[in-house]
């Protein structure tokens, strides 16, 4: 085999000139053209030839890419278009074909005299709904079709569908189930904070601060989001690693808080707290809070809803403080107070304001129902007073009565239904 590139010219290679006719050549005389004009070749055709009239294209013949018809070129006169029926089956459309679309009938056109419509003849619609469909025998029985009475699953299917529920009886709750979910009334399940409020732990808003603290857990899972519910029966709560217990024994207690002292479960600062002077063995908590330097009296329980209960502004609940203040109250301050002044752009409830003394203006008594943080230091200090002495005296029509300063008792059951 020789390989490519590997020719190559002889050194004394010169290409061939074009051979040219000499100046005094002549055609043979018995030299003639042929008559056939189509014929283009440059030699004689013999003398029996003849066109063949039963010449057709190859299938697969195409005309070149440089192909032109001559300037002369005419149709034959006998030349007619194939009909549809006479094309032949080889004949493919170019691959560039496209259907007209912009027919139309012409202006002056008119049905023949003779046309008439089928007499079965329907125009057609598009059946989108399968309305045929449904009006049919096969359709109805279908839609029409129930089990047979005498049908019965099989033993084995019983059993399995039992054993199943025996695992899931048997299995406890892990899930924590959100409140978005659709619940029965009836269902055993509980909101967190009411759960833990209802075990002594403390107020349902306070319980919600430490959710969002993350101190809150429910079989070993940090609840970080408000409003989950859980199973009494079968979840373990704890708040900062301590195991919450039902406590179904109610508590209700009134203390004369002391000045001094923290109205806090505990106290990072090791001061002294409300639950230090009670001292008592069941978990409680205090119902709101009293400033530090503010004495008087202080509700504590380990029923979560009656602290809710009271503490909602909602519920409106009254509660009356003796204040001193460091000058006479002008007529004018004491009627914008009572209807109601804003503080950091929040108004105030009303409030009820009588003097101890018609005619001592330093001591008064007021009575509000909403329980924000320092709200009555900050009600007269934006009129310019201060205020030397704060102590609670009633709450909602419950009074101390005798009861010494840093002593406690429990609420009866007829002060308790009071309150509730």
């Amino acid at each position: 085999m020789i390989k490519k590139n590997t020719y190559k010219k002889p050194k004394v290679y010169k290409k061939p000139t074009a051979d040219k006719k000499s100046a005094d050549y002549k055609k043979p005389a018995e030299y003639k053209r042929s008559s056939d004009s189509n014929n283009t070749s440059d030699h004689t055709k013999p003398a029996g030839y003849k066109k063949s009239t039963g010449y057709k294209k190859p299938v697969d013949y195409k005309k070149p890419g440089n192909f032109k018809k001559s300037a002369d070129y005419k149709k034959p006169a006998d030349y007619k278009k194939y009909a549809d029926s006479n094309i032949p089956a080889e004949y493919g459309k170019p691959a560039g074909y496209k259907k007209s679309t912009g027919y139309k009938k012409s202006a002056d056109y008119k049905k023949p005299a003779e046309y008439k419509k089928p007499s079965d003849f329907e125009k057609p619609t598009a059946d989108f709904k399968h309305t045929a469909d449904k009006k049919s025998n096969e359709y109805k029985k279908r839609a029409t079709f129930k089990k047979s009475t005498a049908f019965k699953k099989p033993a084995f299917y019983k059993k399995l569908r039992a054993d199943k529920k025996a695992a899931a009886d048997s299995k406890p709750t892990t899930d924590l189930i959100p409140t978005t979910d659709k619940i029965s009334a009836d269902d055993k399940f509980v909101r967190l904070n009411k759960f833990i409020a209802a075990n002594g732990i403390s107020s349902r808003r306070k319980i919600d601060e430490m959710i969002l603290q993350e101190r809150v857990t429910v079989n070993g899972k940090t609840v970080k989001e408000l409003g989950f519910k859980i199973d009494p029966g079968f979840d373990k709560v704890k708040v900062d690693g301590e195991l919450v217990r039902t406590d179904t024994k109610k508590v209700y207690i009134m203390l004369n808080k002391p000045k001094g002292i923290i109205t806090s479960v505990k106290d990072e600062k090791r001061r002294t707290t409300v639950i230090d002077l009670i001292k008592l063995n069941q978990k409680i908590f205090p119902v709101g809070r009293l400033d530090y330097n503010t004495s008087g009296l202080l509700l504590l329980t380990n029923d979560g809803e009656f602290a809710n209960h009271l503490m909602s502004p909602k519920s409106k609940v009254h509660k009356t403080y003796y204040v001193e203040l460091s000058k006479p109250l002008e007529e004018k301050h004491r009627i914008k107070l009572s209807e109601g002044i804003k503080i950091d752009g929040i108004r105030t409830a009303p409030a009820k304001i009588k003097y101890v003394k018609s005619s001592d203006y330093h001591r008064l008594y007021i009575s509000i129902y909403e329980g924000k943080n320092r709200q009555i230091h900050n009600m007269f200090e934006h009129y310019g007073y201060f205020v030397r002495e704060l102590m609670r005296v009633e709450y909602s029509g419950l009074k101390l009565e005798g009861l010494n300063e840093g002593n406690w008792r429990y609420l009866t059951a007829e002060e308790v239904s009071k309150l509730k």
